[in-house]
Parts: structure tokens; sequence; C-alpha cells
């Protein structure tokens, strides 16, 4: 008798258990609906990730996931959550349409299409009760692709040609939301938003302030007045001598749509001396044409740093073609001074971006010198990127203050480096390199070598 009340109540425990843990999905599942529903993106994968701790498998949770992704244009991460669901739950057709949408995001048309024929294979099925919304969804599927292939190929030979005649005419607050769309849909959106604002009616005409919304729910931070704090290292390892010298830094940083400033200290150590640098930096002018920036750094003794550091500098758009660079540098050194001038280009192509900056010297007494500095940068989206910076040429011993009257050293380096965004906040930068010095015959051709390695993290305070 006692044994068989103990599997009764086992058996009422386990049931009221299981029950509750649906219950608890369920809602989980509605308050990630929710968020979905309301554009909240991040706030939905947030609410997602919780779950998932604890219920690892849960298909319809993860459909959300996927689709948070796709909306926020992660599409590689969105594409591998549905592959991942569809390979427990391949009848799961909400999915298949979410990685349908994924593989046209990302122009993977022929992926689409065999997505399609998987649709087609279960609709089939006549065993299937919701066979008829599955073959309208195809139909819809099937337009879709084909549109987006017929608009890629349009795109493709030139992507913002009007045909003039009678009957096409588009205006150029049109052109401006077509290529302000081509941004958003290869994620960048920083580009589409600038690109959108163009346009003088953007907030009141409804089109266009659909995209204009959609853009300031995932990038709000950007443009509206928010403060950051970015704290960071670059290290040297001087590979001769087996030391290590430390460059650090602290920066406050207040940035809106149209201007930024920064305040910050840099600190050095190396010889075993430690030096502190503060500085100022004012960006007041960011717009559509240029963006010019003056700054002043002070630091007391001249061992590690310049006493007193002027500098200046602007970005001119020249339309499509490029982005002309101009800076220029006047640092004073105790009884004499270095000064440094840039001419120089950026330029974006698509996600990714071409800067080609050569640095001219010029000390007070001694000869001039070049080192010609090249970046390219691949941007995953607004945050998250990849690049590598190369630099070769000669340039005055900036860690021997006093020689730059006296002798320039061949300096070759190379920093390959990324970002990535672990939340709508927070950022970490990390970088590995290798720098090649080598001095002049009156200094037997020394040789200095060093191993580089950079880390820093930025918070935004929205």
């Amino acid at each position: 008798m006692i044994i068989k009340i103990i599997k009764i109540l086992s058996l009422l425990l386990f049931t009221s258990l299981v029950f509750a843990d649906q219950g608890e999905t369920k809602t989980g599942l509605s308050e990630i609906r929710s968020e979905y529903k309301q554009k909240n993106y991040g706030k939905a994968l947030t609410i997602a990730d919780k779950y998932l701790k604890k219920y690892p498998n849960d298909p319809d949770v993860k459909l959300f996931v996927g689709l948070s992704l796709y909306k926020l244009n992660q599409n590689n991460k969105a594409e591998n959550v549905f592959k991942e669901i569809l390979q427990k739950h391949p009848k799961y057709n909400d999915v298949r349409y979410g990685l349908i949408n994924t593989y046209l995001k990302q122009k993977k048309y022929k992926d689409a299409e065999l997505q399609l024929e998987e649709l087609k294979k279960y609709s089939s099925n006549k065993d299937n009760k919701d066979n008829k919304d599955n073959k309208d969804n195809i139909e819809k599927y099937s337009n879709k692709i084909n549109s987006a292939k017929n608009a890629s190929k349009n795109i493709n030979k030139k992507p913002f040609e009007v045909k003039k005649n009678k009957s096409t005419h588009i205006n150029y607050e049109d052109k401006l939301y077509r290529k302000a769309g081509l941004y958003y849909e290869q994620g960048d959106f920083q580009k589409s938003i600038e690109t959108l604002m163009k346009i003088k009616d953007y907030k009141s005409n409804s089109k266009y302030r659909k995209l204009y919304d959609e853009l300031n729910k995932i990038t709000s931070y950007r443009f509206t007045p928010h403060f950051s704090l970015a704290i960071g290292n670059y290290t040297k390892h001087y590979m001769e001598r087996g030391e290590n010298w430390l460059f650090d830094h602290a920066i406050l940083i207040y940035s809106n749509s149209h201007s930024s400033y920064e305040l910050g200290i840099n600190h050095a150590r190396r010889y075993g001396d430690d030096e502190v640098q503060q500085f100022i930096r004012l960006n007041p002018i960011k717009n559509d044409y240029v963006s010019a920036y003056v700054g002043f750094r002070k630091s007391p003794e001249a061992i590690l740093y310049p006493n007193r550091t002027y500098e200046y500098g602007a970005l001119l758009n020249f339309g499509d073609v490029i982005n002309g660079i101009f800076e220029g540098q006047f640092d004073r050194i105790r009884k004499t001074f270095l000064r440094r001038y840039v001419v120089g280009f950026e330029k974006y192509f698509g996600n990714y971006y071409f800067q080609f900056k050569p640095i001219y010297f010029v000390p007070n007494k001694g000869s001039s010198s070049i080192l010609y500095i090249s970046q390219l940068i691949k941007y995953y989206s607004a945050d998250d990127y990849l690049g590598i910076s190369i630099g070769t040429g000669k340039s005055p011993d900036l860690a021997d203050l006093d020689s730059i009257d006296f002798y320039n050293i061949y300096d070759d380096y190379i920093l390959v480096y990324g970002q990535k965004a672990l939340t709508d906040k927070f950022l970490v930068k990390i970088g590995v390199g290798y720098n090649k010095q080598i001095f002049p015959s009156i200094l037997n051709n020394m040789e200095r070598h060093f191993q580089t390695g950079l880390l820093s993290f930025k918070y935004r305070f929205v």
C-alpha cells in the first residue's frame, strides 16, 4: 500500500514539474514574441538567451533568436541558428521561411531556391493540414526570390542609374532613399541613416519615416547625444632586451550627430621612466562635406612625450569618389620642435574601408622623412570589424626625443586588429603586430624588433 502511494505521489510531482516547465517556457516565449513585435530585437535576444540556458533545445525560442538576428542584419548568425533548428525539425516551415529571407539578404539566391524546393517537398504531403497555406507561401516566396534576383541584376549594372524617358522618372529624394536602403541591406546602418537624413522631409514622409524609425531603433545611441569611456593598453615587447614598453590611455568622449569632444590621459612607461600626458580634442564640425578637429596635448618633462603638442585636421568629402585627409601636428620638445603633415585619402567599397596616410616629418634642424601608412578594414556591422594596418618608410626615432634633429630610422610595422560589440553598449578591441626598426650607418645599422599587442574597452553611457 505504501509503495502504491509513493508511486502516485511521484507521478503527481513529475506531472506538476512538467506543466510548471511548460508554463515557464510559454511565458518566456510570450515575452520574447512581445519584444520582437515591438522591434526591440536586442531585448528579445537577451530574454531568449536566459531561457535557452535552461531549455537549450526549444525550437520556438530559437526561431525568434534567428528572426531577431536577421532583423539586426547579423545574417551569418541568423543563418546558423535556422540551420541548427532544421537539423532536428526539418518540417518547421516558419524556420525555413526565415532561412530563405536570410539567404535573400545575403544574395545567396541558389541556396534560397534549394530551401524553396524543400518546402515544396513537405507541402506535397497529403496529410499536411496546412497544405493550402504552404502553397500560398511557396508562391509568395517564389515571386520574392525572382524579384530579388532581377533587382540584383539591375543593381549590379548601375546601382542608381535612372533612364531618361517620359515614362520613368525618379526624383533626387527617391534616389537617396534607394541608396539608404542598399546601405541598410549591407548592414552599414550609419551610412544608411546619414544618406536618409539628406532628404528634407525624411521625418514627415511616411515612406522615408518607416526606414528612419527602423534605423533609429537599431542605432539610436549613435545619433543622440551620449558619453563614452575608452580604456586601453598598447604594449611593445622589445625582443633584443626582453623589455616591455607600455602605453595606456583613458578617454572620456561626448558625441552627437554633428560633433564630438574628447578629454583624456596617456601614460607611457619605457626604459624605467614614467610620464603622463593630458590631452583634449575638439571635433565641432561634422557634416556631409567636412569633419574638422583641433587638439592640444601637454606633458611636464618631455622625456617620453613632447612638452606641448598642437594638432589639427580635416576630412573633406569629394562625393562618391574619395574623402581627402589633411592633418598637421606641431610638437614642442624642450628647445627644439618637430612638425608632421599628412595629405591622404580614404574610400569605402561596400563593407570595406581603405585608407592611405603618408606622414611627412619635418624636424627643426635635421632631415625630413616620410612614413607611409595604409589600412584596410572589413565591417561586419557598424561596430564589428576586422582590420590590418601596414606602415613602411623612414621616421625620427620617437622613442628618443633628443635625437630627432640628428638622424632618421627605417621603420616597418604590421598590425592586425578587430573590434567586437559584446552588447549594444560594451565593445572590446584587440590586436597583434610586429615592428622592425633599422638605425643609420652612424649607429652601425643597429636593428630593433618589437612584438606588439593592443587591448582596449569602450562603454557607451546611453
